[in-house]
């Protein structure tokens, strides 16, 4: 009597694995992202103060004569 390879567990485990995969590339993604945010929010801060400071300059050329 010859023996039949079920197959169903074969594809549980090749979807298992490609989740598995998926979730390592998405945390990779989150990693790196999360390694530029301070830079980000520090280059996005200055470029605030500097556009508060030139708005302020310009505010008190036009008042002060």
């Amino acid at each position: 009597m010859a023996t039949v390879t079920d197959f169903n567990d074969t594809l549980d485990l090749r979807e298992q694995i490609a989740r598995i995969d998926k979730t390592q590339a998405e945390i990779a993604k989150i990693k790196v992202d999360t390694r530029w945010t301070p830079f980000q929010a520090s280059a996005a801060l200055m470029t605030a103060g500097a556009a508060l400071l030139g708005a302020g300059v310009a505010l008190g050329q036009l008042l002060l004569p």
